[in-house]
């Protein structure tokens, strides 16, 4: 009876895993199809003119698994050619904003350690004072 459950146990697993294996084998295929499309579609920014639909932006998680431009630089625009097609197109980082950032992150931590090292003066000189006292209080005990 035991072998039994052990062995329905173990066929529940391998065809658990069979299940997995073959659903991500078929979301990769149909990634794959995904990113062939987009990719045909994606150069008629570079022979045509075009007007920018949306504005460069940081790609977020869906993008950067279902478009191959999201890649290169990690950020993407939308872009509508004079064909009418719409297509994706990767462009540069955006120094200015990054540049914000990065001060933002410095301003945060000067902040920080000059709060850090206020709370240690502070604290050193209530542990300075207990000290003394108790230095006085040893000294009048004699």
């Amino acid at each position: 009876m035991i072998n039994c459950r052990a062995y329905q146990h173990g066929i529940c697993l391998i065809i658990f895993f069979l299940c997995i294996v073959h659903s991500s084998a078929e979301e990769k295929k149909n990634n794959k199809v995904i990113k062939r499309i987009l990719d045909v579609i994606d150069e008629c920014w570079e022979s045509e003119e075009y007007d920018v639909e949306v504005k460069c932006h940081v790609c977020d998680s869906h993008e950067n698994s279902a478009l191959q431009v999201c890649s290169r630089t990690g950020y993407i625009e939308q872009v509508k050619c004079k064909s009418g097609t719409t297509s994706y197109k990767s462009c540069p980082r955006d120094s200015e904003r990054e540049m914000v950032i990065f001060w933002k992150f410095e301003g945060v931590m000067i902040f920080v350690s000059v709060l850090a090292g206020a709370v240690v003066m502070l604290r050193m000189r209530k542990l300075d004072r207990e000290n003394i006292e108790r230095i006085q209080r040893q000294i009048s005990a004699l």
